[in-house]
């Protein structure tokens, strides 16, 4: 995920080296953190199906897990930058900022940031959920 969102990010030439290793970072992090509950849950909903069924089950559950954690992650960070202006920690207007915030960051990344998948992950996504679709459990 870190090759795709560095690759997309060079291609379209958005930013500097410091900004694309961040972004990188970000979506290394986020498909580390999505591989093995999206795993667990593909492999619990599919059971001993046909090998096309598991592999359309990992297909979503794959691509879910990894878009939700880089989304969350992006919205934890979204949500430090503007924490300086955010009220006292663990007050009722605390935690209607924290998740309007979160919530936020989360839309913006689905509508802006998905496409840095695509290169690199979308490909990748295909192979591995292949692998584990056509692995007998």
């Amino acid at each position: 995920m870190a090759a795709s969102a560095a690759l997309s990010i060079w291609r379209y030439a958005w930013q500097d080296g410091m900004a694309m290793l961040a972004v990188a970072l970000l979506f290394a992090l986020g498909g580390v953190f999505a591989y093995a509950p999206g795993v667990i849950a593909a492999g619990f909903v599919t059971g001993n199906r046909r090998r096309e069924t598991r592999f359309a089950t990992f297909v979503v559950a794959l691509a879910t897990a990894t878009i939700g954690a880089t989304a969350l992650l992006f919205g934890l960070y979204y949500r430090a930058y503007y924490a300086a202006w955010h009220g006292p920690a663990f007050s009722i207007e605390w935690t209607y900022q924290f998740v309007f915030t979160v919530a936020a960051a989360v839309y913006h990344f689905c509508v802006l940031g998905i496409r840095l998948f695509i290169p690199i992950g979308f490909p990748a996504l295909l192979a591995v959920s292949l692998w584990h679709g056509t692995r007998v459990r």
